[in-house]
């Protein structure tokens, strides 16, 4: 899931394996450069750690974490009025999309100790001879 918009660039993925930064969904950013105090665009990798049982919950743990970028990176800087509108702009319906699909790759859900849900498998899984 990518955005970019006025100078300011986030991607939501996931990493099949395990990184160094955590959990496999990173969150990649690039804030711009606004005044004098920070003449260069920032970028960032970090990992987002949602563990949420449903999608909902996983979509407000994205969505906090895409707002702390927006709040400690953006909002010092002069911008649209309605930049952070247009940043959340249909937000919500992409992220469940991309949820969805992650689900049925069986990347999601994750529990904060594997990576992977725990308890009982899926009926795919049980019914695969390997």
């Amino acid at each position: 899931m990518v955005r970019e918009l006025d100078g300011i660039f986030i991607a939501i993925f996931v990493s099949k394996e395990p990184t160094a930064f955590g959990p496999a969904i990173l969150m990649e950013t690039v804030a711009p450069a606004c005044d004098t105090k920070r003449p260069i665009e920032m970028h960032s990798t970090r990992s987002i750690d949602a563990t949420g049982a449903t999608a909902e919950e996983r979509l407000e743990i994205v969505r906090d974490a895409v707002s702390w970028f927006y709040e400690s990176s953006i909002e010092p800087c002069a911008q649209a009025q309605d930049l952070e509108a247009r940043l959340f702009h249909r937000f919500d319906d992409a992220y469940l999309a991309m949820d969805a699909l992650l689900v049925e790759a069986n990347f999601l859900p994750l529990s904060s100790a594997e990576g992977t849900e725990g308890g009982e498998p899926d009926a795919a899984q049980e019914n695969d001879p390997d």
